[in-house]
């Protein structure tokens, strides 16, 4: 018998059952995943319906029919810095930051962003800013939440660290910026 391969990353419909992600049977056969980023083996089935991700019916043909193999997976979106936040949706895309911390809402996290006067280059006026925040918490009369790059409540020799990194360049690069 010739065999088909067919991945499919998407969703699989059968019986007007969608499903991404967990199990899902029919009378024909089954198809599970064990966990969301990876898929199972192979599952074989003589009767079945494929259905793209924007709900587009495969190919005349291809949608019903013996002899095809399911190989049931997923293409896992990238995490550059593998703080578990895809790249998709992450506001520092090389820099692991999971609390996503962004205290003047510009799309950057305060990780990637020492970028204080939001001029869109980190700069002397930044270093400014910077400076006359340093040994501040947020008790401090000084205290200036987007100068905390770190996220630890306190303006520092890490922030200072941090900032030489991006001197003269622009923060980012965050997939939430405009």
């Amino acid at each position: 018998m010739n065999t088909r391969k067919i991945l499919i990353c998407a969703a699989i419909v059968a019986s007007a059952n969608l499903s991404l992600a967990e199990p899902m049977t029919s009378t024909n056969y089954g198809v599970a995943w064990s966990v969301v980023d990876s898929g199972g083996g192979p599952s074989m089935s003589a009767n079945y319906g494929l259905e793209s991700s924007v709900a587009q019916p495969s190919a005349l043909g291809t949608s019903a029919s013996t002899g095809y193999e399911i190989t049931p997976g997923f293409f896992a979106t990238p995490d550059s810095d593998v703080d578990l936040v895809r790249d998709f949706m992450d506001n520092c895309i090389y820099d692991a930051n999971t609390s996503q911390l962004d205290s003047n809402g510009d799309g950057y996290g305060n990780l990637c962003d020492p970028d204080l006067n939001n001029s869109g280059a980190v700069n002397f006026a930044d270093y400014a800013m910077l400076t006359s925040a340093f040994l501040s918490t947020p008790a401090s009369a000084h205290w200036n939440p987007d100068a905390d790059l770190t996220g630890d409540d306190r303006v520092n020799f890490a922030d200072i660290a941090l900032f030489q990194f991006f001197f003269l360049q622009a923060p980012g690069p965050s997939a939430l910026a405009p």
